[in-house]
């Protein structure tokens, strides 16, 4: 058990971090990760009882809490254990919409304390989760027109506010400009990432969260069935003709939550959206049938509560059968065991991506970068020594940028991408090691993902990823035949193989290669010394990465600490002088 407290990130706004970390005085990480997430999922019920409650449907504000809080993909996205910022976006993008929503028709002091609440809503998602304010600043801004249209002498009030709010702009891009391009860049890149345009492509492609969800799929996610689709479009209807103008709020969550259709994250944000206008089509298209059937006032509740549970069941059945499915196992905790056993605590882990969040909250040392860091130049800078031909090299640049925490160089396709890569390679061959201990810390699912790992360091395109890796137990593989066949077993045919290019005993293979492999894929690598074999191609044969499997032995620059081709391994970093650097070859995209 790792009870220590956790180390704080450098980046304050991840107020989840600092939650966690005082937490952790208290109990350890495994209790926190395990139960924090579903109690922060019942906050989901103040992004809609209050929408609810305000339209005077109590009983659709029970309907769409229990509906929503067993929405499938909230409950996949708040399990037990999935400890993300998840828990929270909902309430804190849906309440400020609501008291705009109800500050719009309040007048004097009650509409600035509704104005106030959403504000004080809008600083806490800020340092909850940083870009959420910007999804909120158009609603914001038609409150604040709304309001100046509305006043008595509105052109002249208009005409001064404008030019006063001209005035502020103008001075703060004056004086801070830096504020102003670091916002439009922050934006626009993440932007290019929920869409997968720009240069941020591959790396919305790499991230599951943002892969597209069909129409069909989203409101299965949310409702526990396609074929309600017409309550909300009903609940639209009512709530549009009650509210009028107002209504843009409500409408306002259901487009982001619309974005779901290019990236599936958004989906968060259109459940509680969903919820409300499904439960409030329901109760309001009920009413004028009981009015006009003279049914009184508690048979119309009963009847309401049926209809109500009826709409709940396939919801209420999805949370009954789920199972949590955690993404990390028992093995990725042994693993921050060791690093914290054998690391000191100046020393520096070097892991890939999501694993940086949880590395650093079980050991307190410093990763290189994690989920919320990534960029296309960490993304290069932390794929480059892997996917390299020549590990002293690997374990050079590894020592290198871990004593320049969080530095990085510009990724393929940028102007200066060349020059700087051949000059920090040429400093390579006379750099000091750094006084910091490095740790290369790779899970199993790090291998899995090799094909975006080798398209990060070569610039390739989403197209152009291809697999290059896969494992496979030696048990059921048989390399005694007298004819060169290889009698392999049926999981290998399920994976999709029919022959091999070439069969490669891993002892025969030396690095780095004057000659490199120039054969079609996929080729089959054994050795009689592990328990298991690898399919791969004549590129990715050649990296660090791959010889790091130990199917050719030890490994210059890495000293094996532990390794489990199930789960992964962990390597010190041993960097010593490397070989004169040559131009690598230009990659190959299968």
């Amino acid at each position: 058990m790792l009870n220590a407290a956790l180390a704080i990130p450098e980046r304050p706004s991840l107020l989840l971090a600092h939650l966690v970390a005082w937490m952790s005085n208290i109990t350890s990480i495994e209790w926190i990760a395990l139960v924090l997430p579903p109690i922060l999922a019942t906050s989901m019920v103040g992004a809609v009882v209050p929408w609810l409650l305000h339209a005077r449907q109590p009983l659709a504000a029970v309907g769409g809490a229990l509906l929503c809080c067993c929405a499938p993909f909230w409950l996949e996205r708040t399990q037990l254990g999935a400890l993300d910022t998840d828990g929270l976006l909902p309430i804190l993008v849906a309440l400020p919409l609501f008291l705009l929503h109800l500050g719009s028709e309040r007048p004097g002091r009650q509409r600035l304390f509704c104005l106030s609440g959403a504000t004080f809503l809008l600083i806490l998602l800020h340092f909850w989760w940083v870009p959420g304010p910007y999804l909120l600043v158009p609603p914001l801004l038609f409150f604040v027109i709304c309001r100046l249209w509305e006043a008595p002498h509105r052109r002249r009030t208009s005409a001064v506010a404008a030019s006063v709010l001209l005035l502020v702009l103008l001075a703060l891009t004056y004086f801070t400009p830096h504020l102003f391009l670091h916002a439009a860049r922050f934006i626009r890149a993440h932007i290019d990432l929920a869409l997968g345009s720009g240069n941020q492509a591959l790396t919305h492609a790499a991230i599951v969260e943002l892969t597209p969800m069909p129409l069909q799929t989203a409101l299965e996610a949310s409702l526990g069935s396609w074929l309600f689709f017409p309550l909300p479009l009903l609940g639209l209807f009512f709530w549009m003709r009650r509210f009028g103008i107002n209504s843009v709020y409500l409408i306002y969550l259901l487009v982001i939550g619309a974005g779901c259709l290019f990236a599936e994250r958004f989906l968060l944000f259109g459940i509680p959206a969903l919820g409300i206008l499904t439960l409030y089509g329901l109760c309001t298209s009920l009413t004028p049938l009981f009015k006009r059937l003279a049914v009184p006032s508690k048979g119309s509740t009963v009847i309401s509560g049926l209809a109500i549970a009826l709409l709940l069941l396939p919801n209420l059945n999805t949370a009954w059968r789920f199972t949590p499915e955690p993404y990390y196992g028992p093995e990725d905790v042994r693993a921050c065991e060791l690093l914290r056993q054998y690391a000191a605590n100046e020393d520096f882990i070097w892991t890939w991506w999501d694993y940086g969040y949880f590395v650093r909250a079980l050991t307190g040392l410093e990763v290189y970068f994690d989920g919320g860091s990534q960029d296309a130049s960490r993304l290069f800078t932390a794929s480059y020594p892997l996917m390299h031909a020549n590990p002293q090299l690997a374990a050079q640049w590894l020592a290198l940028f871990a004593g320049r925490s969080g530095a990085s160089l510009p990724p393929p396709g940028h102007p200066e991408h060349e020059r700087r890569l051949n000059s920090q390679l040429q400093s390579l061959t006379h750099a000091l090691p750094s006084p910091r201990q490095v740790w290369l810390y790779l899970p199993r699912r790090t291998f899995d993902a090799s094909g975006y790992i080798y398209a990060f360091a070569h610039g390739l395109s989403f197209s152009e990823v291809v697999n290059r890796l896969d494992i496979f137990p030696a048990k059921g593989f048989d390399f005694t035949g007298t004819d060169g066949s290889v009698v392999v077993p049926q999981q290998v045919f399920d994976k999709g193989y029919r022959g091999f290019s070439a069969v490669l005993n891993g002892s025969s293979l030396s690095y780095p290669s004057e000659q490199p492999l120039n054969l079609p894929a996929p080729l089959l690598v054994y050795s009689k010394e592990q328990p298991f074999v690898a399919i791969t191609d004549s590129q990715f044969i050649q990296t660090t990465m791959f010889q790091l499997l130990g199917l050719s032995g030890p490994v210059p620059g890495f000293e094996e600490v532990w390794f489990n081709y199930r789960h992964g391994g962990i390597w010190r970093v041993l960097p010593e002088k490397p070989m004169p650097h040559r131009n690598r070859p230009a990659p190959r995209s299968s």
